[in-house]
């Protein structure tokens, strides 16, 4: 057993070094068996799943946003323990690193550059970030991070594109794409090509989200929670119908799924 009593800090820095504290008892021989064998892997995945419980957070309250960005800082404090712990690097070198290059990449905000809109400011960062060895001789796609979720991947490799006029000219043209993928699909003649259609017709649609300036893991993201929250009330409503929820009673579940649509919307 750790002694230990927890108390409110006063400051930010009080905290990050309170949760600082609490995770190095966490990790050690008298701590969480459970603590003390998580992984790098184990870790991001967890900062994965909290920065999208964050995404539902923002259509909640504030005190449920306050909770998960405590989370986020939870596993990114934890994570810098691990390489802390490997004597791999200290944190502090981690954000000292991070700061020197916003200072280094914001020249017209700490330096003698000028850039007065976001587009200006974008042009400014990519061209510092070229200049810089790590980023030096680099392929054009391998800013993108290869363990990245594909659909983000697909985002990212369409920025790109965009980012050099290679990109329909009319969002009419996204649209007649879409369309063909589709007859493509549905004229594809075994499995191993519907497969490719489908990629297709992905990939297409991320383009359409593209030249709409929206992120299409976010909107997926909202669709699902979207399909979750209605679903569990079409269940809610056919057990109280004293029916099972089942392929049998699909035209009564059906029913109650538009109707729950149509009050979300207002109609």
């Amino acid at each position: 057993m750790i002694e230990y009593s927890f108390v409110p800090a006063k400051s930010f820095e009080e905290a990050m070094m309170n949760l600082k504290s609490i995770i190095a008892m966490l990790r050690s021989p008298e701590g969480c068996p459970w603590d003390k064998v998580q992984t790098k892997k184990d870790t991001t995945q967890a900062l994965l799943n909290e920065t999208y419980e964050y995404l539902d957070a923002l259509e909640g309250s504030v005190e449920d946003q306050r909770e998960e960005v405590g989370d986020i800082f939870l596993n990114s404090v934890f994570l810098l323990s691990l390489h802390e712990g490997s004597n791999e690097f200290a944190g502090v070198d981690a954000i000292n690193e991070v700061c020197e290059k916003l200072v280094r990449r914001h020249p017209h905000v700490f330096s003698d550059k000028s850039a007065s809109t976001p587009e200006e400011v974008k042009a400014l960062w990519d061209n510092v970030k070229s200049t810089e060895t790590k980023h030096k001789n680099q392929g054009f796609f391998s800013s993108i991070p290869k363990s990245a979720p594909v659909l983000d991947q697909s985002y990212q490799i369409q920025k790109k594109l965009k980012k050099v006029g290679f990109d329909f000219l009319k969002e009419d043209d996204i649209y007649a794409k879409i369309a063909e993928e589709l007859e493509e699909f549905r004229n594809a003649a075994d499995e191993d090509s519907r497969q490719k259609e489908l990629g297709d017709i992905l990939f297409a649609v991320v383009d359409l989200a593209l030249a709409h300036k929206l992120n299409p893991t976010t909107a997926l993201h909202m669709t699902n929670q979207k399909a979750i929250r209605r679903f569990e009330k079409v269940i809610k409503a056919t057990e109280k119908a004293g029916l099972e929820v089942s392929k049998d009673n699909f035209e009564f579940m059906d029913s109650q799924w538009t109707l729950i649509k149509n009050k979300e919307k207002g109609k």
